[in-house]
């Protein structure tokens, strides 16, 4: 991205949950999978229908352009926040 003043810069957005995150067990998975393949997409329509509309938090990471040669971390690594 560019700011005001022509500058680059390298920015990462991460779009967190308010939700909260909940995971099925491997044996939960297999049996929803089998029962009701779409049920994420029926539950995120259901919620949406009861008027619980899902929620995030934008934050952003921004790097010069310049530091990604002398940045400690690589900075392109998805695995690094």
């Amino acid at each position: 991205m560019y700011n005001d003043k022509d500058e680059r810069f390298y920015v990462k957005f991460h779009f967190k949950t308010k939700q909260g995150i909940q995971n099925f067990t491997n044996d939960k998975a297999v049996d929803m999978k089998s029962q009701a393949p779409d049920h994420s997409q029926r539950d995120l329509f259901e919620s949406i229908e009861k008027g619980d509309f899902p929620k995030w938090t934008l934050k952003i990471q921004i790097m010069p352009f310049e530091n990604d040669k002398t940045y400690h971390l690589n900075p392109f690594d998805l695995t690094k926040v």
